[in-house]
């Protein structure tokens, strides 16, 4: 019933909001379209009503029709519908009970001041709906049982009562639980369990008390109460290799009673740790037994470790072998191993040593196939021991059939790792002998042949060459002006010769030299030759031969003097054969050398002699020379212009010739530059020169005469001139700047709101966008153009609607908004002025196209007086196009976030189109700028009823 209740308060609500949005006629809810009509009985001494309490009898008047048949009143929805829900009115003296077999909860009855208000629920229902109806409502009994020793009932019932309720009531009531740890409580309506919901013990006793309802009493009922005793879930593990886990008896078990099971460790494990509930329990050879029990038990069982025996490898202390992994990883000396596991490993001896024997436990190893010892099937700790012994290795000789060296020889076999001494020494005037082994390493020690060798680690053979037979070093120091040569005049160098040989030589002087008498000395003893050959007898050891008394030859050179020239020197006229002497050659004033031949004479014959890049002349003297100078002239000079056509300048002769310039004579010239540039400086061999009447004269010449012209660009200044702002200028270009970026027009600096620059023009009012070479042959003036752009700033927007008022018209209403897109300046503000505004009104899109010509037209042509109120001009341009309208003459700040508005009034709704405009001048030059053309329809599922007075219109 509760629920019905929240059900139908929400419905009322619901009916009630959509009464206060909708129009005052009602409209249903869309309806089942199975249900087809509902048959109500007509009980004596009750009166029926409809929905809105208008008597039945009278046809109905809500939101189904009614009709009488027989004794029932039949209902069908208006429109062949019905709605979710149909409701209905009676008045009797008692409550009268109305259901539909089989869906008793469909219908609600409640009572509403002096009617029983009846609600019928369609939603499940369909075809024709036959409803019973009688008087009263029905009776039944309820019986609640005794109490006992376990329990007591309470909350509003006695044990034992008896009680009448009503049909379809539901009873609650308590009972009291002595011990719920102990015992479970059943409590059953005439055999049928009942859910019990377990609530707070206000009294703070021990008993636990249940909240018990029952099921709707449709006919009388017994109470009946079981208390049983409480049995609880046992959840138990599984077994795993680890362990094996058995429980004895059920999986349940009751209150007070004990639990019994084995848990019983696997081969190779530990013992397990066993808990009950969290909390750790001790069994005897895998038996355990756990209670009383109060509560459900769980059993976890955490597996013991597993058995590991320690297998330890015995090291070698001095190295001798080392275990090694069969995975090749680092090994381990003490290693772990599970129950009845094994453990591989391989044994390597250190050079020189041999396995003996590898045991474990004292017992014997066999290796197995890649020498792999393999422990197996270990249940006990391991020792694991290694024996070694050390290798024998044999020394043996290799020698030659003849030999020059004299051996003393060692034991013929050794221990690994020990030294091997023997003696070996060559006979006199023989090198030692080669001593080599196959392994190892062999040196000698000390001078008396004594060898060792280190570390014996393998059979070892020693092999031993004779040693070649001394040789004794000649060694021939060299000097200046001879060589060594043989009796034959080969050239001879240092040599070796064998040992108790002679050595034969010849002194060949240089032919500067020849006139020296040189002295021979033999490890610093002279010796003299015999027929010009020198002899070292019997040579035993190093021989160094050295040479003296070498010395040059002196030669004179004379300097032969002439007309025009001079010869001259500072070095010493006599000189070593084969030396350069160097000297100058000078001309006297007014004579040429530059062709001059100069040459060296001797009794050899005559050589040219160059000059060298110093300008000096050097001979090497190999006898007595004559310095003879022939080719000398009078001297004559040229001139040489060392511009190019880069600068811009051309030098033209007024002398007859440029060239064969006498000595101290002179030479005129004069210099044109080209167009657009001009002459900074003319210099003569570096000296600046003026000219006289545009001629240059250089007198007195006594060298070539080198001409330097400096040109630079001739400035041309063309004239900016701005009439408005402040960006007039006189600029400077140059012939390079044409063609470049720097030719490019001045840029003009502005921050005006009122105008933007548009252009530079020449006198003839020619765009100009850059400086051409034209304007760089005659003086340029460019004039700058300004465009206004005042009504750029200006934003202007057009919103409308349309509403029905109270008396019933239609109103379409306009508001245009003016405001700036950015804050006005003070030049705006005082140089615009607003001289007009409106609102254009049009009944189509196409009368109110606001970019036409003729349009625009007719508003600049307008009568421009100011009126108090709006100037209205109807059929504007030809078309059906109104314009509403006032002259005025405001500064932007009047005008800015300002509006204006506009209503139009019918009895029918209307259609149409409004566009805002306002007009800006700046001295003689008005500007229009126009709103985007609104548009306005009635719509009457989205159209409010407003009051015209709440809009805010500011109207000038």
């Amino acid at each position: 019933m509760k629920i019905w209740k929240k059900v139908l308060a929400f419905v009322c609500v619901v009916a009630l909001c959509l009464t206060a949005v909708q129009t005052p006629a009602k409209k249903s809810v869309a309806a089942p379209a199975d249900v087809e009509k509902i048959v109500i009985p007509i009980l004596d001494g009750v009166t029926y009503y409809d929905d809105v309490k208008r008597p039945m009898g009278a046809g109905g008047k809500g939101e189904y029709n009614i009709s009488k048949e027989n004794d029932s009143y039949v209902l069908t929805g208006k429109g062949d519908s019905f709605g979710d829900f149909v409701d209905f009115y009676v008045k009797a003296e008692e409550q009268p009970i109305f259901s539909i077999e089989g869906n008793e909860e469909a219908v609600y009855v409640e009572e509403d001041g002096s009617y029983w208000w009846i609600m019928v629920d369609l939603t499940d229902l369909d075809g024709t709906i036959n409803m019973s109806a009688q008087k009263g409502i029905e009776k039944y009994t309820v019986t609640w049982p005794n109490n006992s020793d376990e329990y007591i009932i309470g909350g509003g019932a006695t044990a034992g009562e008896i009680r009448e309720v009503n049909a379809n009531e539901q009873v609650s009531f308590t009972v009291s639980l002595k011990d719920k740890f102990k015992n479970s409580l059943v409590v059953k309506q005439n055999g049928e369990s009942l859910n019990i919901n377990e609530i707070k013990n206000e009294e703070s006793t021990d008993d636990t008390i249940y909240e018990v309802t029952t099921k709707p009493i449709t006919r009388d009922t017994q109470l009946t109460i079981e208390v049983k005793p409480q049995t609880y879930t046992i959840t138990v593990p599984e077994s795993t290799n680890a362990y094996t886990f058995s429980l004895v008896g059920s999986s349940t078990v009751s209150y007070g009673e004990n639990i019994q099971f084995y848990v019983v460790p696997q081969n190779g494990y530990e013992e397990p740790v066993v808990k009950v509930n969290g909390q750790q329990v001790n069994g005897a050879n895998g038996f355990y037994s756990y209670g009383p029990v109060t509560g459900d038990v769980k059993i976890t069982v955490t597996a013991g470790e597993t058995i590991h025996y320690q297998v330890n490898f015995i090291d070698s202390d001095n190295g001798e072998y080392t275990f090694e992994d069969i995975q090749s990883i680092a090994f381990k000396t003490t290693q772990e191993v599970g129950y009845n596991g094994s453990v591989s490993f391989k044994v390597k001896p250190a050079e020189g040593y041999v396995i003996k024997d590898v045991t474990a436990n004292n017992k014997l190893l066999v290796s197995g196939v890649g020498g792999v010892y393999t422990i197996g099937n270990i249940v006990e700790d391991q020792i694991v021991r290694v024996e070694v012994t050390k290798e024998q290795y044999n020394i043996t000789y290799e020698e030659p059939g003849e030999k020059h060296y004299s051996l003393q020889a060692g034991p013929k076999a050794v221990e690994y790792g020990e030294n091997y001494t023997f003696y070996v020494n060559p006979e006199e005037g023989y090198n030692n002998p080669t001593v080599t082994v196959s392994n190892g390493t062999c040196e000698a020690v000390g001078e008396n042949g004594m060898y060792i060798l280190s570390g014996i680690t393998a059979n070892t053979t020693i092999r031993i060459e004779n040693g070649s037979l001394k040789t004794q070093q000649i060694i021939l120091n060299s000097g200046e002006g001879f060589r060594y040569v043989s009796e034959e005049g080969e050239e001879l160098e240092n040599t070796t010769i064998p040992w108790g040989s002679d050595f034969t030589f010849k002194i060949e002087l240089d032919k500067n030299y020849n006139e020296s008498k040189p002295i021979v000395e033999v490890n610093s003893v002279v010796i003299s030759p015999e027929n010009g050959v020198y002899k070292i007898s019997s040579v035993d050891k190093d021989q160094v031969v050295s040479v003296a008394n070498v010395e040059r030859n002196i030669y004179n050179v004379t300097l032969k003097q002439g007309t025009g020239f001079e010869l001259s020197t500072t070095e010493s006229t006599e000189v070593h054969a084969g030396d350069t002497f160097t000297f100058s050659l000078k001309p006297e004033l007014g004579y040429d050398i530059s062709n001059a031949k100069v040459e060296a004479v001797g009794k050899s014959g005559t050589t040219y002699v160059e000059k060298d890049d110093n300008g000096y002349y050097n001979v090497t003297v190999n006898e007595d020379l004559t310095i003879v100078v022939t080719g000398i002239k009078d001297q004559t000079f040229s001139v040489t212009v060392l511009n190019d056509e880069t600068d811009h300048a051309t030098v033209k002769n007024v002398s007859e010739t440029a060239d064969g310039i006498k000595y101290d004579g002179s030479y005129q010239f004069t210099v044109e530059a080209d167009e657009f540039y001009q002459i900074d400086q003319v210099a003569i061999n570096g000296e600046e020169v003026s000219a006289v009447n545009g001629v240059y004269t250089k007198n007195n010449v006594t060298d070539n005469l080198q001409i330097e012209v400096i040109t630079s660009e001739k400035p041309i200044v063309v004239h900016y001139v701005d009439d408005k702002y402040d960006n007039s200028e006189d600029v400077v270009y140059t012939i390079s700047d044409i063609g470049t970026s720097s030719a490019k027009v001045k840029d003009v600096q502005n921050n005006s709101q009122v105008y933007a620059f548009d252009k530079w023009v020449d006198a003839e009012g020619i765009p100009v966008t850059e400086i051409t070479e034209d304007m760089l042959r005659n003086e340029t003036t460019l004039k700058a153009t300004w465009t206004p752009v005042f009504d750029k700033l200006m934003s202007i927007v057009t919103k409308g609607n349309e509403v029905v008022n109270e008396d019933e018209e239609y109103v379409v209403t306009y508001e245009t908004l003016f405001s700036f897109v950015e804050e006005i300046s003070e030049e705006y503000e005082s140089a615009v002025r607003i001289t007009g505004y409106g609102t254009l009104y049009a009944p189509t899109k196409e009368n109110i196209d606001t970019t036409d010509k003729e349009i625009q037209k007719a508003i600049m042509e307008r009568d421009r007086t100011e009126n108090p109120g709006l100037t209205i001009v109807n059929n504007v341009a030809g078309k059906q196009l109104s314009n509403y309208y006032r002259n005025r003459t405001l500064a932007p700040s009047e005008i800015n976030g300002q509006s204006i508005g506009l209503s139009k009034y019918s009895n029918n709704p209307l259609d149409r189109w409004g566009a805002g405009w306002i007009e800006l001048t700046v001295g003689e030059y008005s500007v229009l700028v126009f709103s985007e053309p609104e548009h306005v329809t009635y719509d009457e599922q989205v159209t409010q009823k407003m009051d015209l007075a709440a809009v805010d219109v500011n109207v000038y």
